[in-house]
């Protein structure tokens, strides 16, 4: 599993700290051993949540586990309108390593992620029960669409955008293994100069601000954000965070 993290021990603003054992995100699950199937045994996974296209779960199905319940919800809408606009992933992606703009395209899907976005709607509706917590989230990578994930997960806790920032910049840490079994599933990029590859599948502090600059000019505040795209209420997020955080 790349990229394989719990993002438990991010401190909310009011001085509390997000659980540990609860929320866990990687890369793709396509390719799971042994060790890796008992670990999330071990972890008490209830739930795996992909984030990924219809396209990219065909090509690399996740496994299926014997008692973990597997939902996929496209959080990039390549299933529809964005196919036409950036055609499918393979092709975004090659087109990204061409381009020199590269840096400019990443930014703009970080931008179009976090508003109006039915994956995101329903993961919290899955974390608002806890009977289906621990939960898996993922997509390819798990770094773009699993780091905005989290990254809402981590506002409906509390936690502070500088902290958030730190939590997803621990991705370049596993970006190289990222890059080493994308090869694997994309033989096609094995051209692709290694640079350029970490500056693609590593995470840059400016993608995420992206993400959050679209909040900012969608909504006053990450409150009203979550109330309005989530239907969150005050009484929700008091409820999920003296759940979720000690």
């Amino acid at each position: 599993m790349i990229n394989f993290r719990d993002i438990g021990g991010c401190k909310s603003s009011d001085g509390r700290t997000v659980k540990k054992g609860l929320f866990f995100r990687s890369g793709n699950l396509a390719n799971l051993s042994s060790d890796d199937i008992q670990t999330l045994r071990d972890l008490n996974i209830k739930l795996v949540f992909d984030y990924r296209s219809e396209e990219e779960s065909k090509e690399n199905p996740t496994e299926e586990i014997e008692n973990i319940e597997y939902i996929r919800v496209s959080a990039m809408n390549m299933d529809d309108m964005s196919a036409a606009k950036f055609g499918s992933v393979k092709e975004m992606l090659l087109n990204m390593f061409e381009n020199e703009n590269a840096f400019n395209m990443l930014k703009e899907r970080y931008y179009d992620l976090p508003v109006n976005n039915k994956s995101y709607k329903r993961l919290v509706e899955l974390i608002r029960d806890e009977n289906n917590l621990p939960i898996l989230t993922h997509c390819t990578a798990g770094k773009d669409r699993t780091g905005v994930g989290c990254a809402i997960i981590l506002m409906i806790l509390g936690v502070s955008r500088e902290d958030i920032i730190k939590d997803y910049l621990k991705s370049n840490q596993s970006a190289q293994d990222a890059i080493e079994e994308i090869m694997k599933v994309q033989p096609e990029l094995k051209n692709v100069p290694e640079e350029k590859l970490k500056y693609l599948f590593g995470v840059n502090e400016d993608y995420i601000n992206e993400a959050f600059r679209r909040i900012d000019e969608d909504y006053k505040t990450t409150e009203e954000y979550l109330y309005n795209e989530f239907g969150l209420t005050v009484e929700d997020l008091k409820e999920l965070r003296d759940r979720y955080l000690y």
